[in-house]
């Protein structure tokens, strides 16, 4: 049977459609949600400059890369790819 699990999601501007952080409890793991216009915000997310895994996401497209320093990554998309409406940033709380 599973057990029931607790998820801490802080939602920065009251809302799901601004920066979205979620982290389950028991797990090192942690993920970013952000609309395009406002990923700049991650900056503020010490985890945002560590490696992992993140998502460009649009209506009809989702892009899977893997980078060092995560913020610094969809920076250097932000300037060639103008399709992504939405990214997705998954880390772990101590970079390792």
């Amino acid at each position: 049977m599973a057990e029931a699990k607790t998820i801490k999601l802080l939602l920065t501007n009251g809302s799901l459609s601004g920066l979205l952080m979620a982290e389950l409890l028991k797990w090192e793991g942690i993920l970013f949600s952000s609309p395009r216009e406002s990923y700049q915000l991650l900056s503020n997310e010490p985890e945002s400059n560590y490696w992992g895994v993140y998502l460009l996401v649009s209506e009809d497209k989702v892009y899977i890369g893997q980078a060092n320093d995560l913020l610094r990554r969809i920076s250097e998309h932000d300037k060639t790819k103008d399709w992504w409406e939405k990214v997705v940033l998954l880390t772990t709380k101590d970079n390792s």
